[in-house]
């Protein structure tokens, strides 16, 4: 069960991820700003990692699914009308299609594993999950510290925090400031 949550949760954030990095592209080609973007894709897998365990599993999810089944045959070309379905498919078939297709190799995976070990897992899990977060907020407290103690400075009628090292940037949650290098000026 753990493994399978947390092969899920690799899977649904690399994807997740992949398409932050597509809207961040499209947001800096726009000149729109792209932190929400992320604090988006990051709510979204934490969401979609914690209400996993709450979804109920697909009926036969243990029997594998074969790439035919995934897309169906247009009438045009079918050979026999019986053999032919409705085209397209709706999304939600072609959805629920490829998540079993998905879920058979993750539970393949997951059945072979013992007891133990998916305790072992979910303890390493938890404690890397834990050291990330404090971390995280290290870092964010680190931040607020710096920002206090660099001066204020007005560069072409905008208030800038001058740092000695870092920046260019955009530094603070939920009140951001603009931090500029004094190598700059």
């Amino acid at each position: 069960m753990i493994l399978t949550w947390m092969l899920y949760t690799v899977l649904i954030s690399l994807l997740i991820a992949a398409g932050a990095r597509g809207l961040d592209e499209v947001c800096r080609s726009a000149r729109l700003p792209m932190r929400f973007v992320w604090l988006g894709a990051l709510l979204v897998t934490v969401g979609l990692a914690a209400l996993a365990p709450l979804r109920t599993a697909l009926p036969d999810a243990a029997e594998p699914v074969s790439a035919v089944e995934l897309f169906r045959v247009p009438m045009a070309v079918a050979a026999d009308a019986a053999d032919a379905t409705a085209w397209p498919p709706s999304v939600a078939e072609t959805f629920a299609a490829l998540r079993q297709a998905v879920q058979w190799p993750l539970r393949a995976a997951a059945s072979g594993m013992e007891g133990g070990a998916g305790l072992v897992l979910g303890i390493g899990w938890m404690a890397l999950s834990l050291g990330l977060l404090g971390l995280g907020t290290a870092t964010l407290l680190r931040c607020r510290t710096s920002l206090r103690s660099w001066p204020i400075r007005d560069i072409a009628g905008v208030q800038v925090r001058m740092s000695p090292a870092a920046g260019p940037a955009v530094l603070g949650f939920p009140r951001p400031e603009i931090v500029v290098p004094e190598w700059l000026m």
